[in-house]
């Protein structure tokens, strides 16, 4: 049992879509059946001996939205960073290491292919706090703090402010 959660784990699509001979998703409801011959050939393991609670498994879900996104939410989610904010978070720092290197701002953003004003809004978070940098690489950052959200609101410079603005 443990190298087939080892396995699923590791999102071997192959057995996922042979594992998997039903799903549906209810209003805060997934429910999943499971193929017996497969999972009972996987476990090494009578099919006639398997607990219906394997073969059927149901967990309560929610959505998420993530900008124009949403995202399905079972159980505790393994997080995924946001690319977009990961992406513009790492130009944000190559754009602002440019200009204190002394390159013009219009400079920066003609190579990047963007307006000046473009730049200078998201030259901010390259001064974001550590730990909200490292939540946004890890992915442990709040679904709904996007760059979208970030961008709307001035960030403050001091980082114990940022961090309670972003739940971080």
């Amino acid at each position: 049992m443990r190298d087939l959660v080892r396995t699923l784990r590791s999102r071997d699509q192959e057995l996922l879509r042979r594992i998997l001979a039903r799903g549906t998703i209810a209003p805060r409801k997934i429910c999943l059946d499971l193929d017996p011959a497969v999972l009972a050939e996987t476990l090494r393991f009578p099919a006639e001996a398997l607990s219906p609670d394997l073969i059927h498994v149901s967990a309560p879900v929610h959505l998420r939205r993530r900008g124009v996104e949403a995202k399905l939410v079972i159980g505790t989610p393994n997080r995924d960073p946001d690319p977009v904010l990961l992406k513009t978070l790492a130009l944000a720092h190559r754009w602002t290491s440019a200009v204190r290197k002394g390159r013009p701002l219009s400079e920066v953003a003609s190579d990047a292919g963007h307006h000046d004003a473009f730049i200078r809004t998201r030259g901010p978070l390259a001064f974001l706090s550590p730990k909200i940098q490292v939540a946004i690489r890890d992915g442990t950052l709040a679904p709904e703090v996007t760059l979208r959200r970030m961008m709307r609101l001035q960030i403050p410079l001091d980082w114990q402010e940022q961090e309670r603005m972003y739940g971080v």
